[in-house]
């Protein structure tokens, strides 16, 4: 799904697949537009985050990887001081990981909301009810909390 202004800037190009693209005249005091032009951003920045964080998780995993497999050596050459260094970076790599866990979770979560509230508002554009709209957006009771 997303959307562009068209040669000229007097409409939209809005899609929701290859096959179903609508123009739509700009009509900057359609709360409508807005509402949906705003979560199609923010859903291309929450693709954007987990992109980025996917790639961090990458890297993340390789260290752990590598203090897990270092720890027996580390221990062996340095033996106290080599098992606290590795364990440490072994908790430290695990951590990271971890957090990019829940950030992407997050950024899941923000892109499915995002991607509602764009269902939704392109609904409202093509003239339908708002329980309609929100019934076919399956919109939840805080997904339109704050937006506009």
């Amino acid at each position: 799904m997303g959307a562009c202004q068209a040669p000229g800037g007097d409409f939209y190009y809005i899609w929701t697949n290859p096959d179903e693209v609508y123009q739509i005249p700009i009509n900057p005091s359609d709360p409508n537009q807005l509402g949906f032009v705003q979560a199609i951003i923010a859903r291309e920045d929450a693709i954007a985050q987990m992109r980025s964080g996917a790639g961090d998780a990458v890297w993340e995993a390789v260290l752990l990887g590598a203090t897990v497999a270092g720890f027996p050596y580390m221990c062996a050459s340095l033996p106290l001081a080599g098992c606290v260094i590795d364990g440490i970076a072994i908790i430290a790599s695990g951590g990271l990981l971890l957090n990019s866990g829940a950030d992407f979770r997050e950024d899941l979560d923000d892109y499915e909301r995002h991607s509602r509230q764009s269902e939704f508002y392109l609904c409202k554009m093509r003239g339908l009810s708002d329980s309609r709209c929100r019934e076919l957006a399956g919109i939840t009771s805080g997904d339109l909390e704050g937006t506009r």
